[in-house]
């Protein structure tokens, strides 16, 4: 599981690894990113990962 904050709701979101998609942004540092439903809400969320959090998502994702 991955923690996400999301300010949309104020609140702490949990998501599966299965569901996260790790980027590479433009200056070459890893994020994870996520879109689920909460209480009838979509939220995108988006989240700095250290370099071991990337490995580690990346490996699970392939």
């Amino acid at each position: 599981m991955v923690k996400f904050y999301s300010v949309q709701i104020k609140d702490h979101v949990e998501v599966d690894e299965s569901e996260v998609e790790v980027v590479t942004m433009e200056n070459g540092r890893k994020a994870a990113k996520a879109e689920v439903v909460r209480d009838g809400k979509t939220l995108k969320l988006f989240k700095f990962l250290s370099e071991e959090d990337a490995q580690r998502l990346s490996g699970a994702s392939e």
